[in-house]
């Protein structure tokens, strides 16, 4: 008889929903897969997932702000409901995939009572510069407070980055630490639709994310600026968040800020028009986007943070940088448009996009996890 499992998916972000669709995907290849999402508008996980036979479960999150507040630190409707799915289908196994720290409140009784698994994005959490005191307080509080309590209580950890599965091993000697390789964030039910903003506009250097201090954008901001040799392109930054770093209005004729949310069938549009893609990051301690310019081959410049470092091999499906070196940034990336043999880096980044990001290949990682912990005595 298949294993039983229990998905849980409570973050909506865009990152995170496309995280947790081909693991879930590829879980089915091989088990009997339930889940319970959260929806938090426009995202949404029920348009992906059938959700009529029971086996898919999905709420949304509250849009008022202070219900949405209560909602994060005492999800009482969400807490129930996974108690109702496990009792009335017998689950084997309860599985944590995005970072669930609304489940703080009762992981003790979960830890004790399921095989729990519980995935960790960001072991060290990354520098953030907040809007306001508020978001500051509120981010600590319900997040890192609350995962770092999860992380205390659950015997099963899990990570996509092999650097922080030798960290957390370190910091928990007596836990389950396990590694599986981060899935492709591109999937099937992803469409084509032109971004307004770059009508009649290709051939451009594309950063794609949301703007937060740990990418290094300041340093990729300036590079480009203050470079002669790279006025001839342009430079397009896609992504919604807070623009912490000073700009220089004056030398941005070839600098485009797309700064809102980019819906997910505009993603194909954006990669497809540009020339080549960078990521400046200071730090990445797992990350999708290299799985993104690798599935539409495009020439890829990373900062050499470890994560990208296991992501890609220099000089051949990518170039890297030392990162926060904006003089080498620049080099590297004149080097990347005018020196780099394009269709060779395509062709090894097909090969190395086909060994990591393939189904069959995510499918026998996780069944290879969900056995060891059904073997191991957490619960």
């Amino acid at each position: 008889m298949n294993m039983k499992i229990l998905f849980i998916c409570s973050e909506s972000s865009p990152g995170m929903r496309d995280y947790a669709i081909p693991i879930i995907r590829a879980a089915q290849s091989f088990a009997e897969v339930f889940a319970l999402f959260v929806d938090n508008h426009p995202m949404s996980y029920s348009e992906f997932f059938d959700t009529s036979d029971g086996h898919f479960v999905c709420f949304r999150q509250p849009q008022n702000v202070i219900k949405r507040i209560f909602f994060r630190i005492y999800a009482k409707r969400i807490f129930d409901s996974i108690e109702e799915i496990c009792s009335k289908n017998q689950i084997d196994i309860v599985w944590s995939l995005t970072g669930e720290s609304m489940l703080s409140p009762v992981i003790k009784k979960l830890a004790l009572k399921y095989h729990f698994i519980y995935n960790v994005h960001d072991f060290m959490p990354h520098d953030t510069v907040y809007k306001s005191f508020l978001e500051k307080i509120k981010f600590e509080y319900l997040f890192i407070k609350r995962e770092t309590k999860i992380r205390s209580v659950v015997n099963n950890l899990v990570s996509n980055s092999k650097s922080q599965v030798e960290m957390m091993k370190h910091f928990y000697p007596n836990k389950n630490v396990m590694y599986h390789s981060f899935p492709a964030l591109i999937h099937d039910d992803l469409g084509y639709k032109e971004v307004e903003e770059l009508k009649g506009i290709s051939d451009y250097i594309l950063f794609f994310g949301r703007v937060e201090k740990y990418k290094g954008l300041e340093y990729l901001y300036n590079a480009f600026v203050n470079s002669k040799r790279l006025q001839k392109y342009k430079l397009v930054i896609a992504g919604s968040g807070y623009i912490y770093f000073d700009r220089d209005l004056s030398k941005e004729k070839q600098v485009l800020f797309i700064n809102r949310f980019i819906e997910d069938d505009e993603i194909s549009f954006l990669y497809k028009n540009a020339s080549a893609v960078v990521y400046p990051y200071v730090s990445a301690t797992q990350s999708g986007v290299v799985s993104i310019a690798y599935h539409y081959n495009k020439p890829l410049l990373l900062s050499d943070v470890p994560f990208f470092l296991d992501s890609a091999v220099d000089g051949k499906t990518a170039l890297f940088f030392k990162n926060k070196n904006v003089v080498m940034l620049e080099e590297k990336l004149f080097e990347l448009m005018e020196k780099t043999d394009k269709i060779s880096m395509e062709k090894e980044q097909t090969v190395l996009y086909d060994k990591m990001y393939s189904s069959a290949s995510l499918s026998m990682q996780l069944k290879n996890i969900l056995n060891d912990v059904l073997s191991g005595t957490d619960c």
